[in-house]
């Protein structure tokens, strides 16, 4: 892809140049410590640096796979036919078009940091706290785009006893333990905790072929994306108070309630990438498996992201790509306005059945 022989390639052949293991005291690309860490031990390798790049991802491709699927019949065990869903949902999960296009074809890593979310957020459905925040911290390590889920323990802090503000501080402590071999080598620790905030000035459009509300209305917002940012940030706020104000059940509607808070991030986030709808895909399929109801879900997201693929890898209509990101926002409307009324409904009966008891 473009991505490999302008990106992926030149830093792999700039990590040997410069010493293999001793080149993470440079700044190579725009990715964090970890990844490169494993760039260089792919320089040690006598294989083609495509298929290493490549196999990893697939690797991690299965291991979400695995996650999803363990984290489905963690929320449904009691159920009829949980076993079978499970598999079932593994097999949708690793043969999902946007998990192949972006490991097996485009060479691309998020099934990394999305392997590790989803196993935080089985081992945080599972109670076990500690571990959760270490895998959110390790996939914090990998993209800054654990963000589109951090809402959901923000949410929790609030609402459960056992999360405290200490659990948070965990997951910078893991990125900067993943930072400790470019550390090692001579690279400052200020230098690695930078990585991020170069990131997000690399690039000035508000949207790089995401189907979002960027996509449809882009060039009127063009020099606003600090308000921008602060208008989803908003979105997201007033919808957790909301949550937390009807004192909705969090814990019993994490997937639930986690997807819908990622929807909302990535449509109105500005300067999102055509893969920056990842984990809200996965989620969508396993919410589906899950609750299974709303199957237009999954199919309209996959349609909608494989539209800024193709826009990014092939040829692609623009008219066509501004009528998905138009679909898109009705999808995510829906799905909200259903989500707070189902949470509501839940709340009533548990009150209701509180105060027959």
């Amino acid at each position: 892809s473009g991505d490999y022989e302008a990106f992926l390639k030149p830093w792999y052949d700039k990590i040997i140049e410069l010493g293999k293991i001793r080149s993470l005291k440079y700044k190579i690309g725009d990715y964090n410590v970890p990844y490169m860490f494993i760039l260089v031990i792919f320089s040690y390798i006598s294989i083609s640096p495509l298929v290493l790049i490549k196999t990893l991802s697939v690797i991690f491709d299965v291991i979400l796979a695995i996650f999803s699927s363990k984290l489905v019949y963690e929320c449904i065990k009691d159920k009829k036919n949980a076993t079978l869903i499970q598999d079932i949902c593994f097999g949708v999960i690793l043969f999902l078009p946007t998990v192949f296009f972006n490991s097996a074809v485009w060479g691309q890593c998020d099934s990394i940091y999305a392997a590790f979310v989803v196993m935080s957020l089985y081992y945080l459905k599972k109670n076990k706290i500690f571990k959760s925040f270490i895998l959110l911290g390790v996939a914090f390590a990998f993209k800054l785009q654990f963000i589109f889920i951090l809402p959901i323990y923000i949410l929790l802090y609030f609402k459960k006893d056992d999360i405290s503000i200490l659990h948070f501080i965990i997951i910078p402590i893991v990125n900067i333990l993943m930072c400790l071999p470019a550390v090692i080598m001579g690279r400052s620790i200020k230098d690695c905790l930078m990585i991020y905030f170069s990131q997000t000035g690399t690039y000035s459009s508000l949207t790089l072929n995401y189907p979002n509300l960027y996509a449809l209305f882009g060039e009127i917002f063009q020099n606003q994306s600090k308000v921008l940012v602060l208008f989803t940030i908003a979105i997201i706020g007033i919808i957790s108070f909301y949550l937390f104000y009807r004192k909705v059940k969090i814990n019993d509607n994490i997937i639930r309630i986690g997807l819908m808070l990622a929807m909302i991030t990535v449509y109105f986030l500005p300067r999102m990438h055509e893969r920056y709808g990842f984990l809200v895909e996965i989620l969508a399929i396993i919410y589906v498996f899950i609750y299974r109801k709303d199957f237009y879900l999954p199919i309209i997201l996959q349609i909608s992201a494989l539209s800024g693929y193709f826009m990014f890898l092939g040829e692609f209509d623009n008219l066509f790509f501004k009528m998905f990101s138009l679909l898109q926002f009705f999808v995510m409307l829906k799905f909200v306005i259903d989500t707070l009324k189902n949470l509501d409904y839940d709340e009533i009966k548990y009150l209701n059945s509180k105060n027959t008891k």
